[in-house]
């Protein structure tokens, strides 16, 4: 299993995602750990439900699953590519008065796992999970770490990570990565 592929490819998927711009607009709110810390329990929830969906699919005929899977990665690949032609659009407003850190960890929790249902990293999970069956927690464990870090990231220096890569440049990276997978997947048909 391609450890370090999975991670960087998961990790660049989800830094300029939808879900870390909600998790940076909430931690501006108050305690970035109360944020960090319902954002990981919604990104590792919904990693777990990934997996389960990818250990489904794997039941089906090996080659139409990784043909689906080459498929999926090269689908995602395109997608990264799109969104890295789009304009930026500015951060969400930031609220002048700060939100209690329990109340602060139930909004991260619902507004992450909502926000990550059919997102590209779960549904990039799921192909992972058809491709590599046999290592769900390993797995599991490569892509919750790679969401709660770049979580981690947007909760406590996402300002900052603007000014030194831009989301254009991260799904430009991810495209890449996407593209390879998609590459190797189809050539081990």
């Amino acid at each position: 299993m391609p450890y370090f592929i999975i991670f960087s490819a998961i990790f660049l998927a989800e830094l300029p995602d939808k879900t870390s711009w909600a998790t940076m607009s909430l931690a501006s709110r108050g305690r970035p750990l109360s944020v960090w810390a319902g954002s990981a329990l919604a990104l590792a929830s919904q990693t777990a439900l990934a997996i389960y969906a990818g250990q489904w699919l794997a039941r089906f005929p090996r080659n139409w699953v990784h043909g689906m899977g080459a498929i999926a990665f090269l689908g995602f690949a395109v997608w990264h590519w799109r969104e890295s032609r789009e304009p930026n659009e500015g951060e969400d407003s930031v609220s002048s008065r700060a939100t209690p850190g329990a109340r602060l960890f139930l909004q991260a929790f619902l507004t992450v796992f909502l926000a990550e249902f059919l997102d590209i990293t779960q549904l990039a999970t799921v192909a992972f999970s058809t491709r590599y069956p046999h290592h769900p927690v390993t797995l599991f464990g490569i892509v919750t770490a790679a969401l709660v870090l770049a979580s981690g990231i947007s909760s406590w220096a996402g300002r900052w990570v603007q000014n030194w890569v831009s989301p254009r440049r991260l799904s430009q990276l991810a495209a890449l990565l996407f593209l390879s997978l998609g590459i190797w997947t189809a050539w081990s048909l």
